[in-house]
């Protein structure tokens, strides 16, 4: 006997399919498999965040009035210290590659303070507020490690376009007010991922704001 074998190409994820095999010999005769039930391997990819920037602003700025109010979130206190001289905010703006918009429900922002002398990060819970000072490049997340790090704000898809449209930029944004300490000498981490309505997501996409 010749295996032979057939490959569906159009096939959609998180879709089942039903399929049946039927055989005629030469002399007409005919026969059928059972249905088998079969549903795509998904690996729970929708999409990928790409040119994440992340830069400080100074909220004594006049233009600080363009973040909106309705995303705000409490301050953060760094190490819970509430000694502080003044408040400074990141700004991340990202855009975001999906094939499935219609489920893309909102983005999930972690974050972490890192000391740049030994590269270890400490948990923040922290707030939103708007850019000038030290930036960083970004870095995709093969493994999704969250250690160390807390959720800070689930903003919806809607939102983060609200805030982009606010500072004239053509993608998704989000403002992370800081509260500033004479003494601090941290770095920022931040961590986005992507989630959709089927349960999907996007890795998370990283990027490190200097000079705090």
């Amino acid at each position: 006997m010749v295996p032979s074998n057939y490959i569906d190409t159009t096939q959609l994820t998180m879709t089942q399919y039903q399929y049946r095999l039927i055989a005629v010999d030469s002399s007409g005769n005919i026969g059928a498999s059972e249905v088998i039930t079969v549903k795509p391997y998904d690996d729970g990819i929708r999409g990928e965040i790409v040119y994440l920037q992340g830069t400080f602003y100074d909220l004594s700025s006049p233009n600080a009035a363009i973040l909106h109010p309705d995303l705000n979130i409490i301050p953060t206190l760094p190490n819970g210290n509430s000694n502080f001289i003044g408040k400074d905010a990141a700004i991340l703006k990202w855009r975001y590659n999906t094939n499935f918009p219609s489920t893309h429900r909102d983005f999930k922002i972690y974050f972490r303070y890192v000391d740049p002398q030994n590269g270890g990060g400490s948990g923040g819970a922290g707030g939103s507020g708007g850019g000038s000072g030290g930036g960083g490049s970004s870095t995709h997340d093969a493994h999704g490690d969250l250690s160390g790090f807390k959720l800070i704000k689930t903003i919806t898809a809607y939102q983060a376009h609200k805030m982009a449209d606010a500072i004239e930029y053509n993608g998704f944004a989000f403002a992370h007010e800081i509260a500033r300490k004479d003494n601090t000498n941290l770095n920022l981490e931040y961590k986005i991922i992507a989630t959709h309505s089927d349960g999907g997501f996007s890795m998370p996409e990283v990027i490190v704001v200097q000079g705090f």
